[in-house]
C-alpha cells in the first residue's frame, strides 16, 4: 500500500463555515456511541474529495463516503495491505476503475474529522474493508455506472436474536429439489452439508421430502459425527436461531455412486423445476482425470465423466435451472462434465467449484467449515453462520434475492481480501454474451 501526500487545499466550494459545536467531534466514549457526520460537514468532505481528484479522473472515478467516523487507531484495508489511521477522520473511498472486478486501483481519502479537509490519500488495490470500524459507504459521485454494485459493509448483526427471513425472491414456478452428496469426508464436510440442509429448509423453504442427503456410510454415527474420543457424538458448531446443536439433516443413504444414481432415477423433473447439487468430501486427480473419493481406501473413485454420464442417462426429465456447487479438492475438473449435463438436461446451468482442476479446496482456520461453502451460504442467506465483525452486502442489485452470480462473486471477493488459498471456478450454460452475462447468473434458491 502506498501513501500519496496531497497539498493542503482550500475549501473548493468557497463556502467554508466554522463547524457547528458538535460537528466532527470525537466519539462520545462515555455514552458508548459515535456521532455521524453532519449534513454541512458531509458537503465539505465531498467537495474536498472531488477537488482532490486529478482533473483527468473526475470523469472516470466514483466516490463513496462513510457517514460514520473512523477513530484514531482504526485499521483499514485487508491484510497485508492495511493502513492505521492516526487521527479521528472521515473516510472517502475512490474507485478508479468502477467497471472492473474487485482487485484494482483505488484510493482511500482521509479527511480531518473537524474541518473535513483532505489530509491523506492512500493508493490501494481493494476496498477499505474488512474492518469493524467501516460502516456503510454511500456513493456520491458516479460518472461511470459500475458493472455491479460494490458489496458494501453493513453494520454487524447483533447475533441471532434477529431471525433469518425466508428469501423474498418469490416462489418458483416449479418444484425445487436438492441432492447433498459426500463419500469420504471429514467433520467440516459434514458441517457444510448440515449448513446446506438447514439453509434449504429454514431459509429457502424447500420441502424436506425433496432434499436428498447421501453422506458417508448413511448414518449419523460414523466418524464425521464423532468427537476426538471416537465414541461421543459431537455437536454442530454453527450458530442458528433455534439453538439446536444436533445434526438435523435426515440421511437418505450413503455417499456412494449407487445411492447417487438411485436418487437420480427417483427424480422426475419438469420444465420449470430447479435442481441443486452440493458435493463435498475429498477429491483426487489421477491420470484418468478428476474424481470424488467415496471410500477412505480409494477403492471407489467417482470420476467426472462418470458423473456426467449418470446425470444425463439416469436423471429423469429436464429442468429449467441446474445449480451445481462443488467443494471437494480438484472440483474445477468437473466443469466440462457439468456443462455437458446442463446442455442436455436444463435450460440454464450454473456451476461453481471451490478450486481449479489442479488445486485443493481449503478449510477455515478452526477446521469447522470449508471456506468456500461457508462463504457461499453466508452470501445466499445474507447472514453469518460463523460470527465475524462485519458482512459485506451480497444482494448487489438490490432486488431482494441473492442470485448465483452474486453468491459466487462474494466467495471470490472474500477469498481475495482474506488472502485465501482457494481458486474458485465458474461455468455457465448458456455461455455468457459479449457483456459477460448469462441467464444462468440469475438462478436463485428461493
Amino acid at each position: 500500500m502506498r501513501e500519496d501526500k496531497p497539498d493542503s487545499r482550500p475549501d473548493p466550494t468557497g463556502k467554508y463555515r466554522e463547524p457547528d459545536k458538535d460537528q466532527g467531534k470525537e466519539p462520545n466514549k462515555d455514552k458508548g456511541h459515535t456521532e455521524r457526520i453532519s449534513k454541512i460537514l458531509a458537503e465539505r468532505v465531498r467537495a474536498f474529495a472531488f477537488d482532490g481528484l486529478a482533473p483527468g479522473r473526475r470523469g472516470t472515478t466514483n466516490l463513496y463516503l462513510d457517514h460514520d467516523p473512523l477513530p484514531a487507531g482504526s485499521t483499514i484495508g485487508p491484510k497485508p495491505e492495511s493502513y492505521t489511521v492516526d487521527r479521528h477522520s472521515w473516510l472517502v473511498f475512490a474507485d478508479h476503475h468502477p467497471r472492473t472486478a474487485f482487485g484494482h486501483n483505488c484510493s482511500y481519502y482521509l479527511h480531518d474529522a473537524r474541518t473535513g479537509e483532505l489530509y491523506r490519500r492512500i493508493a490501494a488495490q481493494f476496498p477499505p474493508y474488512p474492518h469493524r470500524d467501516i460502516h456503510q459507504l454511500q456513493r456520491f459521485h458516479e460518472p461511470v455506472p459500475p458493472i455491479r454494485s460494490l458489496p458494501l459493509p453493513r453494520r454487524p448483526w447483533p447475533g441471532f436474536e434477529v431471525p433469518m427471513q425466508v428469501s423474498s425472491g418469490g416462489a418458483p414456478a416449479g418444484k425445487r429439489y436438492a441432492i447433498l452428496f459426500a463419500g469420504q469426508c471429514d467433520r467440516f464436510h459434514a458441517n457444510d452439508l448440515e449448513l446446506s440442509y438447514r439453509a434449504l429448509l429454514d431459509v429457502f423453504g424447500f420441502d424436506p421430502a425433496n432434499v436428498i442427503v447421501l453422506l458417508h456410510n448413511g448414518t449419523k454415527t460414523g466418524t464425521p459425527f464423532l468427537d476426538d474420543d471416537g465414541v461421543t457424538l459431537r455437536q454442530w458448531p454453527g450458530k442458528w436461531p433455534d439453538n439446536n446443536k444436533g445434526f438435523r439433516m435426515q440421511l437418505t443413504g450413503s455417499g456412494t455412486r449407487e445411492a447417487f444414481n438411485t436418487a437420480l432415477t427417483n427424480l422426475h423433473l419438469t420444465a420449470n423445476d430447479l435442481l441443486f447439487i452440493h458435493t463435498a468430501g475429498h477429491g483426487d486427480s489421477t491420470f484418468r482425470g478428476q474424481c470424488m473419493r467415496l471410500r477412505p481406501d480409494g477403492s471407489d473413485l467417482y470420476f467426472s465423466d462418470q458423473m456426467q454420464n449418470d446425470l444425463v442417462t439416469q436423471l429423469g426429465g429436464t429442468c429449467r435451472s441446474l445449480l451445481v456447487f462443488m467443494n471437494q479438492c480438484y472440483s474445477g475438473g468437473f466443469s466440462t462434465a457439468i456443462k455437458a449435463v446442463g446442455t442436455a438436461k436444463s435450460t440454464q446451468t450454473f456451476f461453481a467449484a471451490a478450486c481449479a482442476a489442479d488445486d485443493w479446496a481449503h478449510a477455515t482456520d478452526d477446521e469447522n467449515w470449508s471456506e468456500f461453502a461457508l462463504n457461499w451460504y453466508e452470501a445466499e442467506m445474507q447472514h453469518h453462520i460463523d460470527p465475524a465483525p462485519y458482512m459485506p452486502g451480497t444482494d448487489d442489485d438490490g432486488d431482494g434475492k441473492v442470485e448465483a452470480s452474486e453468491a459466487y462473486d462474494y466467495c471470490v471477493f472474500m477469498n481475495s481480501v482474506s488472502k485465501g488459498f482457494d481458486s474458485p471456478v465458474l461455468t455457465r450454460v448458456p455461455d455468457p454474451d459479449l457483456s459477460g452475462n448469462s441467464s444462468a447468473d440469475e438462478i436463485v434458491l428461493a
